[in-house]
């Protein structure tokens, strides 16, 4: 974001696009061009807004469009988006690397927490903060949700192979099978 010495230029540009499977719902990342003195021109931008569009006949209808205001009621000041991940039209959210400010130093430098959310584009709120980004250029790890889904195959696993009594094994019988399973 632009904070100082810098002018907002009108001409916008997609930075990112994400169209679900069957090409009717898009969702656009929109940057605008920032004039700072002695940058080479459209070499800075800012973030302009989020906007999901559906197909009409041969173009683009805006449905939702989320710009820095929006993120800044919900996120507090100095708010944007700065990547997408993924997109799912029917459930009306994005997984989303989001930018928040801090304040400024006693050198003028701004802090910067980039954070992957699953973002509820319907309702302009977080859904699940999935986590801090260690790399802002990397897709997000989700580790939370790694563990879940290991821990349901395992689940699964554990009752395909209990013996077929119709009833799901106790507690104390799934422990005894997996010390079974560790022992040599």
């Amino acid at each position: 974001m632009c904070f100082t010495l810098c002018k907002k230029m009108t001409d916008s540009y997609i930075s990112e696009t994400i169209e679900d499977q069957d090409g009717t719902n898009r969702l656009v990342l929109l940057y605008v061009y920032v004039d700072i003195p002695g940058w080479p021109p459209e070499s800075a931008a800012d973030f302009l807004s989020l906007r999901w569009e559906v197909r009409s006949s041969n173009d683009w209808e805006t449905k939702i469009e989320l710009g820095s205001t929006e993120f800044e009621k919900v996120l507090g000041d100095r708010a944007s988006v700065s990547r997408l991940y993924s997109f799912d039209p029917f459930a009306g959210r994005a997984v989303i690397q989001l930018c928040t400010n801090g304040p400024t130093d006693s050198h003028g430098h701004i802090w910067c927490l980039y954070t992957w959310r699953d973002w509820d584009l319907l309702n302009n709120r977080e859904y699940r903060f999935i986590e801090i980004s260690e790399d802002i250029f990397g897709a997000p790890e989700d580790k939370f949700a790694a563990k879940c889904e290991m821990d349901a195959e395992a689940k699964l696993k554990r009752f395909a192979e209990q013996p077929s009594t119709g009833q799901p094994a106790t507690n104390s019988q799934s422990k005894a099978k997996d010390s079974d399973q560790t022992q040599p």
